[in-house]
């Protein structure tokens, strides 16, 4: 942000509060005393979509699947686009001509930066947690060479993310022949597979898998912040001080999200559940129906 003009008697306008009909007032702090935040206007219950192809419709509590690539796309470049901008004009101050040009240059300043705290809130709150994101780079290091004939791995291009995982066809293969000494990187998401070895050689590889759920804190949140105390925090903080299972089932307490210590009755026989996405749990259930209509 601005760079050396925080003793500046420089006021900047911000909201400090939201009334109940999601208006926001505002008032004015002095440069250094400016937080950026998020203010939330109340939930209006019955709200309905005002326009476009689904007007009418019930206004969405989550991104329908068909629209989160798109959306989360252009959050993400509305996100990087904001700090570039500031970061670009943090030294015009140097060269404002006046007091008010530089309180003016200060505002846009920090309009923006509240924008991108905007783009933050929205990508944490209905993209962070929900297990579409990439959780797991595969590296894999050959020992022996690679070649189509020896069954090198058989890589599809385009078919790592949400949408490549929707894909039904997924084209042609590309084929990583290599030799000792090379890297083959990929997505965890991205569709692979052993080619068929049709010599005689055993091709050998080692593969490295640096999965997001396997970091570890600089500090042993469990002890630090135990049940009794977690109880007490908020959903999301609980989430981030380690009450939270990564999906399917990394960091699970007796085979379930450690989230369930924090609940006032613990069943005393806990049985094991994997965390699914809400579409991968429609076609566990799906396939269970099929399987028990055949009997």
């Amino acid at each position: 942000g601005p760079d050396g003009f925080q003793d500046s008697m420089v006021y900047l306008r911000t909201a400090v509060s939201v009334d109940p009909k999601g208006w926001a007032k505002f008032d004015y702090v002095k440069m250094p005393d400016y937080r950026w935040g998020i203010l939330l206007a109340p939930q209006v219950e019955g709200r309905t979509i005002p326009c476009g192809a689904h007007y009418g419709e019930p206004a969405w509590q989550e991104v329908p699947g068909e629209y989160r690539a798109m959306l989360r796309r252009l959050i993400v470049i509305q996100g990087d686009t904001e700090p570039a901008s500031v970061e670009q004009q943090r030294h015009l101050g140097k060269t404002a001509p006046s007091l008010y040009d530089m309180r003016n240059l200060f505002q846009v300043n920090v309009e923006e930066g509240r924008h991108l705290w905007a783009m933050v809130y929205l990508l944490h709150k209905y993209f962070g947690a929900d297990g579409r994101e990439e959780y797991l780079v595969n590296v894999l290091w050959p020992l022996t060479p690679f070649t189509k004939a020896n069954g090198a791995t058989h890589i599809f291009p385009q078919s790592h993310g949400e949408a490549g995982m929707a894909k039904t066809d997924l084209g042609d293969p590309r084929i990583a022949e290599c030799e000792p000494g090379s890297a083959i990187c990929f997505l965890g998401s991205t569709a692979h597979g052993a080619g068929s070895n049709v010599t005689k050689a055993v091709r050998r590889g080692v593969l490295i898998s640096y999965s997001l759920g396997w970091l570890k804190p600089y500090e042993n949140l469990w002890l630090a912040y135990p049940p009794e105390v977690a109880r007490t925090f908020a959903p999301g903080l609980a989430a981030l001080a380690g009450y939270a299972q990564h999906r399917p089932n990394l960091g699970n307490y007796e085979g379930q999200c450690p989230s369930i210590l924090l609940q006032d009755d613990l069943p005393e026989h806990i049985g094991a559940i994997d965390a699914l996405r809400p579409d991968q749990a429609d076609a566990v259930a799906e396939f269970a129906t099929a399987e028990r209509a055949a009997k």
